[in-house]
């Protein structure tokens, strides 16, 4: 077992996996959860993936996947549970909230919380995927009580996630931009690193 320069471990415990990547050791599948408030930050992670995908490109074999709704193929059965075997692959899970939870699955009051919930399963029984999940500080005016409801939701949803890991905010979409990419940047390296 190699050591860095303070002497401690650049390996992950036996037991912990750091990725799904079995069969394509260097394929980073990253599952991207939002209600449909926040399409503009899910569209900069999308062009930030493929960025990270041909930044890699040529270096090594490596293999950079958005995965989300849009990725799942359509077929018979609960919606919802088509998207979650998706997410039973992801290596990284990103969740980000604004206003809008979301709605109800069937099984939970929004898909976004129903996507948490399998990542944060898995993350426990297998300690994979790394979760990240953001929330919107951006101003709004919310002008009805439907409006009220749903910020009212996330906010509970916040409070509940915040009990079991750390999480962060961006107050406009820059800031969004830049703490994904240090982010995402930091979780895919140490990927890689713990694959080779």
């Amino acid at each position: 077992m190699s050591k860095n320069r303070r002497g401690k471990s650049t390996k992950p415990e036996k037991d912990r996996k750091i990725s799904n990547s079995n069969s394509r050791p260097n394929q980073i599948r990253v599952f991207v959860a939002t209600p449909g408030d926040v399409s503009k930050e899910r569209g900069i992670l999308r062009e930030l993936l493929e960025d990270f995908d041909l930044m890699f490109d040529g270096l090594e074999t490596i293999n950079i996947r958005f995965v989300g709704w849009e990725t799942a193929v359509p077929s018979l059965g609960r919606a919802q549970e088509l998207i979650n075997k998706k997410l039973r692959h992801a290596d990284i899970f990103v969740g980000i909230m604004w206003n809008r939870f979301g709605s109800d699955t069937g099984k939970f009051e929004s898909g976004t919380e129903e996507e948490f919930n399998v990542a944060f399963d898995l993350w426990k029984e297998r300690g994979v995927p790394w979760v990240i999940f953001y929330f919107s500080e951006v101003p709004s005016v919310l002008n009805s009580a439907e409006e009220t409801d749903q910020r009212k939701k996330v906010i509970e949803f916040k409070e509940m996630v915040q009990k079991h890991g750390l999480t962060d905010t961006y107050s406009d979409i820059n800031e969004f931009r830049r703490k994904i990419l240090r982010h995402l940047g930091h979780v895919i390296m140490r990927i890689l690193h713990y694959q080779n």
